[in-house]
């Protein structure tokens, strides 16, 4: 199915570190309820489709509850990137139920570290671990379905292991994960320089993080995927838990222009570096984003030779 991506407005409670928003002087563009309205209308007379919409804080926006009032009334299934702050308000997070078709309305969250510390450090919001997290428990009980997303970098890779346990311990099974390598794209080089951890360094506490994951499994079936990280990425022997299967994969232009629709955004993820092409399992790979080969060259990945597997 189609899917199409808003960002309704750049509005945000948060200045994430690794947000290019945060770092784009125009905050003040906005799509208002009849913008949103005319495109819904237009893509339905070309068939089903699915809508993403993020901003900014798309929660902030000032006709929220009417923006999801639209897809509501004509049931188009729609997921809400939020950092879910907002629904710390057990009042906020009802009033939403009301507005929504809970069948057809999913959330994703990045939560950063399960350390709170660590998570506020990055998104520059005191306090806002408790309230995300208790807004997102309560609407996971209320039937909405949430994933949360973890972007793995320099100042929280350490911390994996225990995220994915913390994600477990404090969430029912039905609540997936996805853990992400992050899209530099934006961001001020001395913000990349800060956030980028080389994947060699990465590997043993991402493995350690999927050993945890896979215990986990045996218990509770709860969902893990990988996004935007390359196979070199991890020993062979955790390959199954990366497929092919790259989601919301858009350039971050997309964010400086609410007008632009995912359907008209080139990728900017896959095999990029020049590696890649002397890399021996190359096709079975989803590669990681442009933007970490333009901000720290080629050898951000190694090739994999079938030598080194047998």
């Amino acid at each position: 199915m189609k899917n199409i991506y808003l960002a309704i407005w750049y509005g945000c409670n948060q200045r994430c570190f690794g947000c290019p928003v945060s770092h784009n002087e125009n905050r003040s563009q906005s799509l208002t309820v009849e913008d949103i309205r005319g495109r819904l209308e237009n893509q339905l007379r070309d068939g089903p489709f699915s809508a993403t919409i993020s901003g900014g804080e798309p929660t902030l926006h000032p006709q929220f509850f009417e923006i999801m009032g639209l897809f509501k009334a004509a049931r188009i299934p729609v997921c809400i990137l939020t950092n879910a702050e907002r629904f710390g308000d057990r009042a906020f997070c009802d009033a939403f139920l009301r507005h929504i078709e809970l069948s057809h309305t999913s959330i994703v969250t990045t939560i950063h570290a399960s350390d709170p510390a660590i998570h506020e450090g990055q998104n520059g919001s005191v306090g806002s671990f408790a309230k995300s997290i208790s807004g997102l428990q309560y609407l996971s009980f209320r039937g909405v379905q949430v994933t949360v997303k973890h972007c793995i970098t320099a100042k929280n890779y350490a911390d994996t292991a225990n995220f994915i346990r913390y994600i477990d311990d404090s969430f029912h099974p039905s609540v997936a994960i996805q853990l992400w390598g992050l899209d530099y794209s934006g961001l001020p080089k001395e913000n990349a320089q800060e956030l980028y951890i080389p994947f060699a360094v990465m590997r043993p506490k991402l493995e350690e993080a999927l050993d945890a994951y896979l215990e986990i499994q045996e218990r509770n079936y709860r969902h893990l995927s990988m996004h935007n990280l390359p196979l070199c990425a991890v020993d062979p022997f955790y390959w199954e838990l990366m497929p092919d299967s790259r989601v919301l994969d858009f350039r971050y232009a997309a964010y400086y222009d609410p007008t632009t629709e995912v359907s008209e955004v080139q990728s900017d993820a896959g095999k990029q570096s020049a590696h890649c092409t002397h890399c021996d399992v190359q096709e079975y790979c989803g590669g990681a984003y442009l933007s970490l080969f333009e901000y720290f060259g080629d050898d951000a990945v190694t090739p994999i030779r079938a030598e080194i597997m047998e």
